[in-house]
């Protein structure tokens, strides 16, 4: 029943702004928590160990070796011993890798060149690890933070959808500080990701073709946004996609040269799409039970006993199935058009719940994603589903949010693996319902929309 009453409106409202107030001030406190890491290394009170996991990992060693190497003219910079923490005969010496031993252990690179015109960029101004490193997660939290913000005014949180103003609960998520903490980009390409389709929705077509196409550079799946996007014949962005990508290839070129380009699709791919990568993610027990992907779950199954034959790396048929699938979604999905030409908040709100689905199934499909920043877009297309469902529903996205958000492994219940394999198992669940909500979400208000 719709209320009409100015006085229990009202109520509503103080009400939604009362607990924007306190998760704003619950995240803000972990934030400065995570922070203090990021500016000290030595500081590890108030974040995450994940079993030492979390402070002596740091995906932006990796970047910034990776850049050092592209720089240098370095042979084929994706063989492995670049990325060795221990110095061989094999491995090229650079800065970066010689300043960190005893802090982190070198990350391996395996994303496109043209990524890394952005480390490459910092380290011309931050040539101090340290230094880096702290400016790396300035740029990460402002963006996500700011996207984040940009989502909930899009779609109404301070106007119509005043459920939306929980959204702060989404930086009170230890996974998501587990993501800051280590570096990796994931958090940045995600925000541009949804930025950028924001940006095409206001016709700023040049600034989301800009954002877009370097998220795609980086991590290759935000393209299926594009295609989302060309099956709407949505021409005007796609051009500025094509015209903005062409422009960080010709970047990279210059920067670096045409080798790594040459050793990114003659070695790189072939070792990604086969999974040799990260052939670890078929025995190291940890890397089972953090890796999310589709491929992970024949993983899992194989080490609680539950198959009896040991799965391959990356299954083909499952690479083709999924893929399909994925396809199949985007097609039917873009096909229903009439939603798009509405500016309500209610509109806004399903369509970047599409998105948000969209790139997490994309994100499935890589053979490798580490739970740390994995669950992320599930957590926040959760947090904007608690803003168009109620009743048990509602129950529902706030059980899922709380399974996802824990660190793995889940120490506070139990640290053996079969009990963390199981857990992991479970929440996949919680994913693929979360993407299965979103997508309907998007479906019925488009139907009605159609109606």
């Amino acid at each position: 029943m719709k209320i009409d009453n100015p006085l229990v409106k009202k109520f509503t409202n103080k009400k939604w702004q009362i607990v924007f107030g306190v998760t704003g001030v619950l995240a803000l406190m972990w934030l400065i928590g995570t922070a203090i890491f990021l500016f000290d290394v030595q500081d590890t009170r108030f974040v995450a160990q994940a079993d030492g996991f979390g402070i002596t990992h740091n995906s932006l060693s990796g970047y910034a070796v990776a850049a050092q190497l592209a720089a240098n003219k370095t042979d084929n910079l994706y063989v492995p011993y670049h990325y060795s923490n221990v110095e061989s005969s094999l491995s090229v010496p650079v800065p970066i890798r010689e300043s960190i031993p005893g802090l982190f252990k070198v990350d391996q690179f395996h994303y496109p060149p043209p990524f890394l015109i952005l480390p490459y960029g910092l380290l011309a101004i931050f040539e101090d690890f340290l230094q880096l490193r702290t400016a790396w997660f300035l740029l990460i939290v402002v963006s996500f933070i700011g996207a984040v913000t940009c989502v909930a005014c899009w779609c109404g949180a301070f106007r119509s959808q005043n459920r939306l103003l929980v959204f702060p609960i989404l930086l009170c998520a230890p996974t998501v500080h587990m993501a800051l903490q280590t570096g990796n980009v994931h958090l940045l390409i995600i925000a541009i990701s949804i930025l950028a389709m924001i940006a095409f929705e206001e016709d700023h077509h040049i600034a989301g073709g800009a954002l877009m196409s370097f998220a795609i550079v980086s991590k290759i799946w935000p393209a299926i946004l594009v295609a989302h996007l060309a099956i709407q014949r949505r021409w005007k962005p796609i051009f500025w996609c094509a015209v903005t990508g062409i422009i960080y290839v010709l970047a990279g070129m210059f920067f670096f040269g045409l080798e790594p380009y040459w050793d990114y699709i003659t070695y790189e791919l072939p070792r990604i799409f086969s999974g040799k990568s990260f052939y670890f993610m078929s025995w190291f027990q940890k890397a089972i039970i953090r890796n999310m992907s589709i491929f992970g779950i024949s993983h899992k199954l194989h080490a609680l006993g539950l198959l009896s034959s040991k799965p391959t790396l990356i299954s083909p048929v499952l690479a083709w199935t999924f893929t399909m699938f994925i396809g199949l979604i985007v097609i039917v999905t873009s096909l229903r058009r009439g939603i798009g030409t509405h500016g309500d908040d209610s509109s806004r709100l399903a369509r970047v719940q599409l998105w948000l689905a969209l790139l997490t199934l994309a994100q499935l499909r890589s053979p490798f994603l580490p739970w740390f920043y994995g669950v992320v877009s599930t957590l926040w297309l959760l947090v904007l589903l608690a803003g168009s469902v109620k009743g048990w529903k509602l129950f529902a996205v706030f059980v899922a949010w709380l399974g996802l958000a824990v660190n793995i492994p889940v120490t506070f219940v139990s640290e053996r693996d079969s009990f963390n394999l199981g857990y992991t198992l479970l929440t996949s669940l919680f994913i693929y319902g979360a993407i299965i909500a979103g997508i309907k979400e998007f479906w019925n208000r488009s139907h009605g929309l159609q109606q």
